[in-house]
């Protein structure tokens, strides 16, 4: 799955999910605070399985070994239009478990996380290049997509911060 002009080094798995995440949040803030979970994380949870399955298939293995950590980029392009509008911290926890058991079993080893939300209709450049990434691009639908890539052990991890 590498192609010329990825970023990195290592290998990656990566897949898309069509549609607009719920928020995982378990109650909403302030002076009254009630449950708010929203009832189609179940069916949300089932849709990132079956899309992790498919991409699953295409997948040789051997990418991920037991010792290794990895790092989880997440790209949430949405559709400003839609009023229901979950924070990117709070849609996060379903793509990282769904892997368990199928790239990994456990999700201890996710050491970083990159999140990135783009409206549909915002100007962007990304620096990294993926079939499935342009193709959902293309598709002018609301999708998350998710690359995982392995992080060295003993590699020096680089923290740069924008002034």
């Amino acid at each position: 799955m590498k192609r010329e002009g990825d970023i990195g080094d290592e290998p990656y798995f990566d897949y898309i999910v069509y549609g607009r995440p719920p928020s995982t949040q378990l109650q909403s803030r302030g002076s009254n605070p009630r449950p708010k979970k929203e009832a189609g994380l179940p069916a949300w949870r089932a849709t990132i399985a079956d899309a992790i399955r498919e991409a699953r298939d295409t997948y040789s293995g051997g990418y991920f070994l037991e010792d290794d950590v990895v790092r989880l980029d997440l790209f949430w392009v949405y559709d400003e239009k839609n009023a229901n509008d979950p924070d990117p911290d709070n849609m996060v926890k379903p793509f990282k478990d769904e892997l368990e058991g199928v790239l990994f079993d456990d999700d201890r080893v996710v050491k970083e996380m990159h999140l990135f939300k783009f409206s549909l209709r915002e100007p962007k450049q990304l620096d990294m290049r993926a079939e499935k990434l342009d193709d959902a691009f293309a598709s002018n639908r609301e999708f998350v997509y998710v690359r995982v890539t392995r992080i060295k052990r003993d590699a020096i991890r680089v923290v740069g911060f924008v002034k």
